[in-house]
């Protein structure tokens, strides 16, 4: 794809500075569109920006969804990505943020958000994975119940060395 090509058009309409990598890790609300900024479900969960960097999210068990995703261009290499998680995470299905390969969709990562706290995984983007979808998914459970929580404190840092 023309992934790099559309990162520098999408970087002029909407003003910004070039991201190492995650884009607005606040998830303030701001001019930039999606892909290259935060995408947030519009059904089947309720998902909005909070002050002081927080994103809260109600889902409402009843579906599979991607309740946030953006589309990130991350060099090869290790990275950490960490948030924190405050609410009520419940058993009703499975809330996880996954980093797939674009356009293959090969998965490279997938931490689950199963707990309240600092939650923290490290991984490797290969060569050849010249972009990358980060998305928090929700998947439906045997006993469907809803969740409500709020992340807060994202940060996704190269821990590669050298």
């Amino acid at each position: 794809g023309q992934f790099a090509k559309a990162y520098s058009s999408w970087r002029i309409i909407a003003g910004v500075k070039d991201s190492q990598t995650v884009f607005n890790p606040g998830f303030a609300k701001v001019a930039a569109p999606p892909p290259f900024n935060w995408s947030f479900v519009t059904n089947g969960a309720i998902v909005e920006p909070l002050p002081a960097n927080r994103l809260h999210v109600l889902y409402f068990g009843r579906n599979d969804t991607v309740l946030a995703e953006q589309l990130l261009l991350l060099a090869d290499g290790r990275y950490e990505l960490s948030m924190d998680i405050s609410g009520s995470i419940g058993r009703g299905g499975e809330i996880a943020w996954t980093l797939t390969c674009v356009p293959r969709a090969e998965a490279i990562f997938r931490l689950p958000v199963d707990r309240k706290g600092r939650l923290a995984g490290i991984f490797s983007v290969p060569p050849g994975c010249s972009a990358q979808r980060l998305q928090l998914s929700a998947v439906i459970g045997e006993f469907p119940q809803s969740q409500e929580f709020t992340v807060s404190n994202l940060s996704l840092t190269n821990r590669s060395g050298g």
